[in-house]
């Protein structure tokens, strides 16, 4: 899969632009795009020990998107309008999506949408922490027409950066910020608002988690400006490479001391199909798929030592290409979305 040097949240934007081709063609009652017995209906799953929420969009047949969100499988739309979810997470009960409608950058709380910029752009992350509530993304300014990376934290906007950036994920460690993304097309995080560089050639930071101290920035790079990627991550400054140019990383995660990574690969130099894949401390996994299916996996959430992986799913049997949610439950697969969905992040909740 080639790179994309502008926002990791734009490959669901052109899955849509796909699916909508194919959507023409289809019915629209949530049937699956394919049959096999590997795939079961999540609605008719029993979650017992977590709710899983999962972002994302529907297209909507004029080459516009829903935002949506799907609780164990039952889509909620957002909007009417153009949008897209692209982050979600529930606090005390609430929940929160971070996204775009009509351009603008915003928010819904409970399916109340805020809207935080009069200037184009989106909520690329969300996130509570110590009581607070954060969100990143990327807008553009009228006036200069340059594209500006942000930080929100309770009604502060702050610019990241010196434009021509976009910033796609954030995490903590205790009182310190970090925020993934690009500046002047480079891959870079800043720590407290403080740019930290990675390359000085082109690339971008997709997700990023900090463990033990550690800094772990996923994503890729060129080591020549207009050469072949590398993927993989980055330890602090260090790059790990885990797929030279026939691989994506999408995003990294930490859990009981293990680094994971998850995202996709070329099968091979002369098929069209993509494999979605999970990284476990080097370790890789291709996720199971139904025959000539492509798939990317985009996120990855755990609980109780399950662990609960996002992607899109998309068939290449028929003459044009539908995406479809999926998510992956220990690498058992399960559709969730109707034809023409995509998905962007997960958020697990404990059910007590």
């Amino acid at each position: 899969m080639s790179a994309l040097l502008f926002s990791t949240k734009l490959f669901p934007f052109l899955c849509l632009l796909v699916a909508s081709w194919e959507c023409k063609l289809l019915n629209t009652t949530g049937e699956d795009i394919w049959q096999s017995d590997t795939i079961i209906n999540s609605n008719n799953q029993i979650h017992q020990y977590a709710d899983i929420f999962i972002a994302g969009a529907i297209n909507n047949f004029n080459n516009y998107s829903n935002a949506a969100y799907w609780k164990n499988g039952k889509e909620i739309i957002l909007s009417n309008d153009h949008s897209f979810a692209n982050d979600i997470l529930v606090n005390e009960g609430d929940v929160f999506v971070g996204g775009t409608i009509n351009g603008k950058p915003c928010y819904w709380v409970n399916g109340k949408c805020v809207i935080i910029s009069k200037d184009d752009g989106f909520v690329s992350a969300i996130k509570f922490h110590k009581g607070n509530l954060y969100m990143v993304g990327l807008y553009h300014d009228s006036l200069t027409d340059i594209y500006y990376a942000f930080l929100w934290e309770n009604n502060v906007f702050t610019i990241l950066g010196n434009g021509y950036a976009s910033v796609t994920d954030i995490a903590f460690d205790n009182n310190d910020i970090y925020i993934a993304g690009i500046d002047e097309g480079k891959p870079c995080y800043w720590e407290n608002q403080v740019k930290i560089m990675l390359s000085d050639h082109v690339g971008i930071v997709n997700g990023i988690e900090i463990a033990n101290n550690d800094v772990l920035s996923a994503g890729e790079f060129a080591p020549e400006d207009n050469e072949y990627y590398l993927t993989g991550y980055w330890k602090n400054k260090e790059f790990i490479s885990v797929g030279n140019n026939s691989a994506y990383i999408w995003n990294v995660s930490f859990n009981k001391d293990k680094i994971y990574l998850v995202g996709s690969q070329i099968m091979d130099k002369d098929s069209l199909i993509d494999q979605a894949i999970l990284i476990e401390d080097k370790v890789k996994t291709v996720l199971s798929v139904p025959d000539n299916v492509s798939a990317v996996a985009l996120n990855i959430d755990f609980n109780k030592g399950d662990k609960y992986i996002i992607g899109n799913c998309i068939t290449s049997t028929k003459p044009v290409l539908s995406s479809q949610v999926c998510y992956w439950l220990n690498n058992k697969i399960y559709i969730i979305g109707r034809p023409g969905s995509v998905c962007s992040a997960i958020h697990i909740e404990p059910v007590l």
